[in-house]
C-alpha cells in the first residue's frame, strides 16, 4: 500500500531523527569514553554523574541504531505491523505523572 504525502513526510522525519541521533552521539560517547580534552572541558572531570550521562547517551545511541535498522527493514515489508505504533511512540504526548 503506497504511503500518502503526510505518512511519507512523517517517516522521513523519523528517519532523519534517528540518523541525527546516531551522528551526534557517536562522537560524544567516544569523547566521554576516551576522556578527550574537549569532553573534559564541556562535561567536567570524570565523575559518577558523567558516567550516568554516558550510560544515558549510550542507551539512546543503541536504541536509535536498533530503530534505524528496523525502520529500514520495514520499508520492504508490511508496514502496518509496527510502524504506526512507532509513530505513536515517537510523536505521542509524554505520559508523565
Amino acid at each position: 500500500m503506497p504511503l500518502c504525502g503526510e505518512e511519507l513526510q512523517m517517516k522521513n522525519m523519523i528517519r532523519l531523527s534517528l540518523i541525527l541521533n546516531i551522528l551526534v552521539l557517536i562522537p560524544v560517547c567516544a569523547g566521554l569514553l576516551t576522556h578527550a580534552v574537549w569532553a573534559t572541558d564541556v562535561y567536567g572531570a570524570a565523575t559518577a554523574a558523567r558516567g550516568i550521562l554516558l550510560s544515558i547517551y549510550g542507551a539512546i545511541l543503541l536504541v536509535s541504531e536498533w530503530f534505524s535498522e528496523k525502520f529500514e527493514e520495514s520499508l520492504e515489508r508490511q508496514e502496518e505491523e509496527w510502524s504506526m505504533e512507532l509513530l505513536r511512540w515517537r510523536f505521542g504526548p509524554a505520559c508523565v505523572h
